[in-house]
């Protein structure tokens, strides 16, 4: 009985401590966003103000989006409901990706990063997203713990073995950070883990990041571990996975970005005023036609009245849901109309249930605006999204 009371205190203890850290974190983001929103009221902006605005906002979104995810990933994992979907891709590609998700932080943190890539291109078997979060999570840890004007070197090696199928790579990550005490070592792998950080209390994380990352590469057949000398001496992190093949790198240089327009009627279904608003000023802005409506019945007014090209569509409304709606649509017009569920909703049995109540994509909320102006253009198909 003592020892299940004191199991049971440490646990409502850890508790306690995890939700203090969350509402933490939260609020980073959140502060700089309502400072923002209020900047932008003010009557003496100049384009270059609200740029900067804008660009600071974006930023903050980010670490929002990446902080649910993160949360999400962790339930995804423990319930065995990630499914890798592999392919051969460029170590190049996915280190390149990964840098660039974190370059904000990067360049924030003043911090130093050095890139070494074997001369011959390596192909790795893996999930491109899922192995870019692998990385990314490293990466994103070493940044938060190395001072202004410290140094972080990414460093790729090719490990050959007398069977070409054994070949591996590995991917060390070092930091001149704040370094790992001994004690802590064996732990940094753990969910919820939090080593003595006083020092950087603002860039204490949630302990999510090093666990996703741990399991991830686990799934794939890989492994990590840490290294450092103790406080004050960095970090090391080394990732190993085997290599697919070496290949000769001969991909075209992607083609610069080109500003989207449309000319397609839409209407916008959702409960929230705001999230409606936001899609029908990024539709109009980009020479496209919008109703909105916030429920399910003015919707099927609004469209009958425009007869739309695409449907934008919020699942969890009160009365007539997302669900219903769109079978509603698929009754009334057939298959012809585009119908986009854009939701709140997004684990696997979510988009199941969109897809048989005849939705041609599901987007998770907060989605990516390039791929909503992809698919506004026309250029995006289920099947490519």
């Amino acid at each position: 009985l003592r020892r299940s009371e004191s199991q049971l205190k440490e646990a409502d203890r850890l508790k306690d401590e995890f939700l203090a850290t969350l509402a933490h974190e939260l609020r980073n983001p959140l502060a700089p966003l309502r400072t923002s929103l209020e900047l932008i009221r003010l009557p003496d902006n100049t384009p270059e103000d609200v740029e900067e605005i804008r660009v600071m906002m974006e930023e903050q979104v980010a670490l929002l989006v990446r902080l649910v995810d993160d949360l999400l990933d962790v339930s995804r994992i423990t319930s065995g409901k990630i499914r890798l979907q592999r392919q051969p891709s460029l170590l190049s590609s996915l280190v390149g990706t990964a840098v660039q998700a974190n370059r904000a932080a990067i360049d924030a943190g003043q911090v130093t990063l050095n890139i070494v890539l074997p001369k011959t291109p390596v192909s790795l078997d893996v999930d491109p997203t899922r192995f870019v979060q692998v990385i990314s999570n490293v990466l994103n840890n070493a940044i938060k713990f190395t001072d202004p004007g410290g140094e972080i070197r990414v460093a790729a090696e090719l490990v050959r073995s007398t069977d070409a199928r054994n070949d591996e790579v590995v991917i060390r990550i070092t930091d001149s950070g704040i370094g790992i005490p001994r004690e802590m070592l064996p732990r940094v792998f753990e969910l919820f883990a939090q080593g003595d950080t006083t020092a950087h209390r603002s860039h204490t994380g949630l302990g999510i990041g090093l666990a996703l990352a741990r399991r991830l590469i686990g799934m794939h057949g890989g492994s990590i571990d840490a290294h450092s000398d103790g406080p004050g001496s960095g970090a090391t992190f080394s990732l190993r996975m085997p290599v697919s093949q070496t290949v000769e790198d001969t991909r075209p240089s992607p083609a610069p970005p080109v500003a989207l327009r449309i000319s397609r009627r839409v209407v916008v279904i959702d409960d929230n005023p705001a999230a409606a608003r936001s899609i029908q000023r990024l539709v109009t802005a980009l020479g496209g036609e919008c109703l909105v409506a916030h429920s399910g019945e003015s919707g099927l007014a609004h469209i009958r009245e425009l007869r739309p090209d695409i449907v934008i569509l919020d699942i969890g409304m009160p009365r007539l849901d997302g669900y219903e709606t769109c079978r509603r649509i698929r009754e009334e017009f057939g298959s012809d109309m585009f119908i986009v569920a854009l939701t709140g909703w997004g684990q696997d049995r979510d988009k199941q249930n969109a897809m048989e109540a005849g939705f041609d994509v599901h987007l998770t909320k907060p989605a990516d605006p390039i791929i909503l102006e992809k698919l506004l253009a026309g250029a995006g198909q289920s099947a490519q999204l």
